[in-house]
């Protein structure tokens, strides 16, 4: 097939498609590399014979192969990692199955496009299923699009359920790494909105007792050599299990072991949030502060225009506290358009980490605003995390006699519409230390006759700085 966005056009194949065929590869001992970065950004090189990427594709088309007939393969990830390498281009390859050669990132243009071309089936990620819904011409590819697999992370269950709502017919799941291969698969739906997994043939798992991870045996991977998964799961039968959620992902809050996976599905099953992030944060020395990220859905930006993120903040909470202590919820809450999720639709940590970090606050959190002709009166607190902090000082964190001035002018632009072009600063005094989590009063008093601004910051208890601005006329 040749692409040319956002329409594709089909071209005849040379032959038509062969059964599958175990053994079509001659090259037995033939080796390809993958490389993966996981949730922790360091790198891993993997390498894989051919006869071990054969028999995985053999093992997916005997489960899903008769259903695939004369059907296009379509993938909105690359062929760079090994999901994408055995769904969109290995698999089809093998059994003589027509594919899209390229990734096709832009659903919006292509949605239209799928019932000119018959039936198919796409291939895809977390990332990208969740903004499917948002599509108004979703519905009318419930025609062609005939299956959809998702993999690279964990698919919120109300992305599943509305997927199907729209197609008919939920995505089907698969579980793995690059190490292991494919592990094992599941399909949601309303009747089943939380399935076991179910093992792909030929693959073995235990249950390691030390830490409840999993370890696998595949003939896709190591052979006879079992390999050590980071993630925990509770074992139903001999071929079904359930994930609990990522070793490496268990943190401790106020002494409190908490998942971080869970919690992010649980807030991910909300009908505000189409996506989660969760990170413990190390903010003025406050190291058991967890951090939300939370990408709103339609309902949740409907909600957030309709009221305050206060409120959105409060209704998660109170989902969580069904299920976790108060002392464990997140005490940060950031909204953000977009998680920085990668191509594989993976969340790493490091990219989690500098998104808090981005939106970390320059000013402080105003409390009451009081402007009487020309005088104002502001209560404001200053947050724990301000940006100012970073290297003012290492050993006590204290709000920076400059920021306190700027924070003066910036409220006189808000109350009295001035401009701050300052030509001289008179009486400029500085106090008591400025700390965070203080309240503290400021009170501005504009001469226009003059052209001064005097500023006071105080509190009930201390007096932080004082002055006086001369502007430009």
């Amino acid at each position: 097939f040749e692409g040319k966005r956002p329409s594709l056009h089909p071209t005849k194949l040379a032959a038509a498609p062969t059964p599958f065929s175990p053994g079509v590869i001659t090259d037995r001992k033939g080796r390809v590399t993958f490389y993966t970065s996981g949730t922790s950004g360091q790198g891993v090189t993997i390498e894989k014979t051919l006869a071990q990427l054969e028999r995985e594709s053999a093992a997916l088309e005997s489960l899903w192969g008769p259903s695939l007939a004369e059907t296009l393969i379509v993938s909105t990830v690359t062929h760079q990692h090994i999901y994408g390498f055995l769904f969109r281009f290995l698999w089809p390859l093998l059994a003589g199955r027509p594919f899209h050669a390229d990734a096709l990132p832009l659903l919006q243009d292509l949605a239209p496009s799928f019932n000119s071309l018959g039936p198919c089936a796409l291939v895809s990620c977390p990332a990208h299923l969740r903004r499917l819904p948002d599509l108004s011409e979703l519905a009318t590819c419930r025609p062609a699009l005939t299956k959809v697999f998702s993999s690279g992370g964990p698919l919120g269950q109300s992305t599943a359920l509305r997927l199907e709502a729209d197609l008919g017919h939920a995505p089907i799941e698969i579980f793995g790494s690059t190490e292991t291969g494919g592990v094992a698969h599941r399909t949601r739906s309303t009747k089943t909105p939380d399935p076991p997994w179910t093992l792909l043939p030929e693959v073995r798992i235990a249950v390691r007792e030390d830490d409840q991870g999993i370890s696998v045996c595949s003939p896709f991977a190591g052979g006879a050599q079992w390999m050590d998964m980071n993630d925990q799961v509770e074992r139903i039968d001999d071929t079904h299990f359930k994930l609990l959620g990522r070793i490496d992902r268990v943190v401790k809050i106020e002494q409190k072991r908490v998942a971080l996976d869970q919690m992010e599905g649980h807030l991910i099953h909300s009908h505000l949030v189409a996506d989660a992030g969760l990170a413990l944060l190390d903010e003025s020395g406050h190291r058991d502060l967890m951090g939300a990220a939370i990408c709103l859905s339609e309902d949740g930006r409907a909600l957030l225009a309709s009221t305050d993120r206060k409120a959105i903040v409060l209704t998660l909470k109170s989902l969580l506290a069904d299920y976790y202590e108060q002392v464990t919820l997140p005490r940060k809450w950031i909204f953000v358009d977009a998680l920085p999720r990668n191509p594989q639709g993976k969340l790493p940590a490091q990219a989690l980490e500098q998104l808090f970090k981005a939106s970390r606050p320059w000013k402080p959190d105003v409390l009451e605003t009081q402007v009487d002709g020309n005088q104002a009166h502001i209560q404001a607190r200053v947050p724990a995390d301000l940006r100012y902090f970073d290297g003012h000082f290492d050993e006590i964190a204290i709000v920076p006699g400059v920021a306190q001035l700027h924070w003066a002018l910036s409220f006189s632009e808000r109350c009295f519409g001035l401009t701050p072009d300052i030509t001289q600063m008179e009486a400029i005094k500085y106090h008591s230390l400025m700390m965070p989590n203080e309240t503290f009063e400021l009170d501005l008093i504009w001469n226009a006759e003059q052209g001064k601004l005097t500023f006071s910051f105080y509190s009930d208890s201390k007096k932080y700085s004082s002055g006086r601005f001369l502007l430009q006329s």
